[in-house]
């Protein structure tokens, strides 16, 4: 549904300021129906992340997704304990609904989501259909 919205003004606007104005409105838009949610989100992830962080402190290997939401724990050879946390892509999250066993793998895991966005490949014999 459209609608229009007629306004008068006392004073003649110059068409500087009728631009300025129109940025500052869609700066307006763009913070409350983009950018408020996008934090909202976060500060949900960040809540999630950090109490699945303290639940995991006695565990040594876990892999854990919590929407598209990861948490990895996990010790590679000759290393010092990792939490990886990611926000998963559309394509990080159809390769791992696809092939959950994925989630056994910590190390590996990461080690996948870890490589360039376009060079992210499903394994060899992971189904495509």
């Amino acid at each position: 549904m459209v609608e229009r919205v007629w306004g008068r003004t006392r004073d003649a606007l110059t068409q500087e300021q009728v631009q300025e104005r129109l940025q500052k409105l869609e700066h307006a838009a763009k913070l409350k129906i983009i950018d408020q949610p996008q934090a909202d989100v976060t500060k949900v992830n960040a809540d999630a992340a950090a109490q699945m962080i303290k639940a995991l402190e006695s565990v040594r290997v876990a892999c854990v997704q919590i929407g598209s939401l990861l948490i990895v724990k996990y010790t590679p050879k000759k290393g010092h304990e990792e939490i990886f946390i990611k926000t998963l892509t559309a394509q990080e999250l159809m390769i791992i609904e696809k092939d959950r066993s994925l989630l056994k793998s910590p190390e590996d895991l990461v080690k996948l989501l870890d490589k360039e966005p376009a060079l992210l490949m499903p394994p060899e014999n992971f189904p495509t259909k």
